[in-house]
């Protein structure tokens, strides 16, 4: 649009290449949306009235709506069933310090499968970060992985399985089972992160408009 209004001011405008004697006025808005809960007909409505607002006066008028800018916050559940106290903890502290724009991490820790089953957390609607062991006392990992995959809503679940089993059979039965990401123990923490906060971020980008 500047470059079109430099164009009106330098050369005027042209039928054909037949120059008018008048030049036309342009109005125009511009609405940017990164809110994904924008409604359609909120911005064809917000967009009208910045033209309405544009200046009569001038051949090319530019009018910008700043209402949905603003993204949303979003409550990600996150769950770390890991039946090692001190496993937990680490994990639990190193998400509580991942600092992701526009994300709020809701984190609860269970120390085995039947725990996290009972609790029903899984149910919520929320984008739900489950990271895992694959054994667990009473019901193990992929246990808990199948019974995921099998809800109408598994979408909703990123899987991130923590193991100490490291051949390539393993890992291939983890991923068919339905885990997003798998990382073998003892791991570094500082690539732990860096792979988790991946995913989170991830999902911010995918979420905006």
């Amino acid at each position: 649009m500047k470059r079109v209004q430099q164009s009106l001011e330098e050369g005027g405008f042209s039928t054909n290449g037949i120059p008018e004697e008048q030049s036309p006025q342009l109005k125009t808005s511009i609405v940017e949306i990164r809110n994904e809960k924008a409604q359609w007909n909120e911005v064809i409505e917000e967009g009208r009235r910045a033209l309405e607002e544009t200046d009569d006066t001038a051949l090319l008028s530019i009018n910008v709506v700043n209402k949905f800018i603003a993204q949303e916050t979003e409550v990600i559940k996150v769950s770390i069933v890991e039946s090692d106290s001190i496993v937990s903890s680490i994990l639990e502290n190193l998400l509580k310090d991942m600092e992701i724009n526009h994300t709020l991490l809701d984190i609860t820790t269970y120390s085995d499968g039947n725990e996290f089953l009972e609790s029903q957390s899984h149910l919520s609607p929320n984008t739900h970060f489950v990271i895992i062991n694959d054994i667990l006392p009473k019901k193990d990992g992929l246990e808990i992985v199948h019974e995921l995959r099998q809800l109408p809503n598994t979408g909703k679940y990123i899987i991130f399985m923590l193991s100490t089993k490291k051949t390539d059979e393993d890992m291939i039965y983890a991923f068919q089972m339905g885990v997003d990401d798998y990382m073998t123990k003892p791991f570094n923490l500082r690539m732990l992160e860096a792979r988790i906060k991946r995913y989170l971020t991830g999902l911010r980008s995918t979420c905006s408009i």
